[in-house]
Formats: structure tokens, C-alpha cells, sequence
């Protein structure tokens, strides 16, 4: 009864069993939700993996990166702030961060498969993503979480339309 819904006669004999649909609108989430859950954990785990690393190469090749700064002027300066930006955030974030879109991702798939579970499992991991980046990124650059407090927020409404409606 869990996986699909049975129609019965009035004598109690089962009709047809009919799967519940999942709405294109949820189809588009999950799979936006997912795209966004695989990249997130590919770029933290590379970043986790490679933090010293990469801090050795731009350490290593500073010459060369001053040539190109006189080369490129004000896109280069944009480029190495964006660098320094990345290795100033504590390289825990990255590993912490992974562990939460592994998480949001198991949501995902959750509520593909029509589980209210699901919802609770990507929204408790949207919260915590939005504390840590507020606590390891914001807090760290003076920056603001705004943005990623809406496009959250947006999608754990869709999210409940469907949770209330759809899942099971």
C-alpha cells in the first residue's frame, strides 16, 4: 500500500492498482535540487581534498601571478581576491558542507519517490547549509546570506505544495 494505491469494488475485490503520479512541477525540483546536491558535493570535496595543495601552487607560482596581474589588470585582481576568498574560509566548511548536500540529496530522492520523509530530510539540511555558510562564509567575508535565504526558501514552498498534496 506504501509504493501504490488500490481500488476496490464494493465487495472488497481489488480493481486496478493505480501508482500515485509525481507532478512535472516536482519532477523540475528534484531535479534542479539534485543537479544543484552532485555539483555542491563535487566542488566541496575537491576543494576539501586539494585546500593545501592549491595553497602551495599559488604560493609556489606568486611570480607568475604577479606577471599576469600586469598583463591583465583589474580581472586578475578580481580573480586572486576570488582565490583568496576561497582559501580564507576554514577548509572544514568543505567537508561539513559535502556531508550536508549528500544529505539535502537523500531528500531529493525521497521525495522522487513521493516520501514525506524526504521534505524533512532536504529542508533540516537547507537550514543547516544556510547556518554553516552563514557561520564559516558570511560571517568570515561580511558578506550576507540573503540570496541564499530566498532561493531556500522558495524552493521548501514548492516543496510543501507538494508534500501537502502529493507525498506520502
Amino acid at each position: 500500500m506504501d509504493e501504490y494505491n488500490e481500488k476496490q469494488n464494493s465487495d472488497g475485490q481489488e480493481l486496478e492498482n493505480i501508482q500515485p503520479q509525481r507532478p512535472t512541477s516536482l519532477t523540475v525540483l528534484c531535479v534542479l535540487s539534485a543537479i544543484n546536491a552532485i555539483y555542491q558535493v563535487f566542488s566541496n570535496i575537491t576543494v576539501w581534498s586539494m585546500y593545501n595543495r592549491f595553497q602551495e601552487l599559488l604560493d609556489e607560482n606568486s611570480e607568475f601571478y604577479e606577471q599576469m596581474g600586469d598583463m591583465m589588470g583589474n580581472a586578475w585582481e578580481t580573480l586572486a581576491s576570488s582565490y583568496s576568498s576561497i582559501f580564507s574560509i576554514n577548509r572544514s566548511y568543505y567537508l561539513i558542507s559535502c556531508i550536508l548536500y549528500i544529505t539535502s540529496f537523500i531528500g531529493v530522492m525521497q521525495m522522487w519517490r513521493l516520501k514525506k520523509r524526504g521534505f524533512h530530510i532536504y529542508t533540516v539540511a537547507q537550514i543547516l547549509i544556510l547556518i554553516v555558510s552563514t557561520i564559516f562564509i558570511y560571517n568570515t567575508l561580511n558578506g550576507s546570506p540573503i540570496a541564499d535565504l530566498i532561493i531556500t526558501a522558495v524552493f521548501v514552498i514548492f516543496y510543501f505544495k507538494h508534500y501537502r498534496n502529493v507525498m506520502q
